[in-house]
């Protein structure tokens, strides 16, 4: 169901980490935590879905890193 949106949610990782290792790494995060959470889909859109995880990770990626990463996605 996410495969399909892999490039997607790699360019939205690379764009918001602005670094190629980390959006893989992330990526790989988000699947895991796309399928850990799988039962609680509620059947819609699974690309919105999908990215949404994404957008999270990376955000919580971000926050680890402290306010100067999350001030340069401004």
């Amino acid at each position: 169901m996410a495969l399909p949106h892999a490039r997607a949610a790699f360019n939205m990782a690379r764009w918001m980490t602005h670094n190629d290792h980390e959006a893989e790494d992330l990526l790989q995060e988000a699947y895991l935590r796309a399928f850990r959470y799988f039962d609680s889909w509620q059947g819609q859109n699974p690309r919105t879905w999908f990215l949404t995880i994404v957008r999270n990770v990376c955000f919580d990626w971000l926050g680890r890193r402290g306010p100067a990463a999350a001030a340069a996605m401004g």
